[in-house]
């Protein structure tokens, strides 16, 4: 499988059965101008025994494709159904250099 294979490959799956969630990029402190962008996302919590090194029942992890976001910062936001979670440990997942995914935990 190539990156663009694997990319694609989550980028239909996001579709089908992913959920609409907004980033802010957040700059000095503050979320940059603009109303956000809307990108699909899966959004899930974390199991009892994962909830380790400081992760809570109220953190969640978002899956997000580079095709939607090219970077996922540290500090910036994801609303999820309307509530805001700041982005505490972005990790992109690579293949052969390239970014195929980013698996996020975020706190809300």
């Amino acid at each position: 499988m190539t990156p663009a294979q694997a990319i694609a490959s989550l980028d239909l799956q996001l579709a089908r059965h992913g959920q609409t969630i907004t980033f802010h990029q957040i700059v000095n402190g503050v979320p940059a101008p603009g109303a956000g962008t809307d990108v699909r996302a899966f959004v899930r919590k974390f199991e009892p025994d994962e909830l380790v090194n400081g992760l809570t029942q109220k953190d969640r992890r978002v899956v997000t494709s580079p095709s939607s976001l090219a970077v996922v910062s540290e500090g910036g936001r994801f609303v999820i159904n309307g509530k805001s979670y700041r982005i505490e440990a972005p990790d992109p997942v690579t293949m052969d250099d390239t970014v195929v995914r980013w698996n996020s935990v975020v706190r809300g």
